[in-house]
């Protein structure tokens, strides 16, 4: 019988065993779930208005190079460079059950419909090249909140709707993913511009 993702990830701190470790070793313990799994896991750590430090560029890469994979499943994408990227095992705890708390709360929403949709593969590609531009912003030098937040809502819905082959969220996580993008991009203007607007009036 196949694991539950729950118990997929408790697979990943049994094999970290309190010590850190790399994204290669985490996706060997993930990858007969598929690219969908990885989606989901990197994620939800940033689905948080306040995220464990550490973990948005080493996560933000990881998921633009998952996104690739998924849009051109032909081809190896990842670097081995990526691959033997280590994560510290109290920042893996947290997001562990960061991601298993959330999992908890959406899965009774999430359930196989519009199948047919989720496993076309222009809509396969397309949401890999999806999930690659929008962790573009995880790895940007934003010194701004939220930015990584509004990311992630697409992004997570993507993996979790392509994991239950669920349609209708992939619908949803287009329209989100607009919203979120707007979201982002008002955050960027006017908060530089407030920050703009501080400096010249107390500097």
């Amino acid at each position: 019988m196949p694991k539950s993702l729950n118990e997929l990830l408790d697979s990943v701190l049994q094999r970290a065993g309190g010590k850190a470790i790399t994204i290669g070793e985490i996706i060997s313990v993930l990858k007969h779930r598929g690219l969908a799994i990885l989606v989901v896991i990197f994620s939800a750590p940033f689905l948080f208005p306040f995220q464990v430090p550490g973990l948005s560029i080493p996560f933000g890469i990881a998921l633009i190079f998952v996104g690739l994979q998924m849009g051109c499943p032909d081809r190896q994408v990842f670097p081995k460079k990526i691959m033997g990227k280590k994560i510290a095992y109290k920042a893996l705890e947290k997001w562990i059950h960061r991601t298993k708390w959330i999992l908890n709360k959406v899965n009774k929403f999430v359930y196989h419909r519009m199948g047919y949709f989720v496993l076309n593969k222009w809509v396969v590609t397309i949401n890999g090249l999806f999930v690659a531009a929008f962790s573009v912003i995880f790895i940007l030098p934003i010194p701004l909140p939220f930015t990584n937040f509004l990311a992630a809502i697409p992004i997570f819905m993507v993996g979790l709707g392509t994991l239950e082959e669920d349609g209708l969220v992939i619908l949803l996580s287009y329209l989100f993913g607009i919203a979120c993008f707007a979201g982002v991009v008002a955050i960027i203007w006017y908060g530089f511009e407030t920050i703009e607007a501080f400096s010249l009036d107390y500097f």
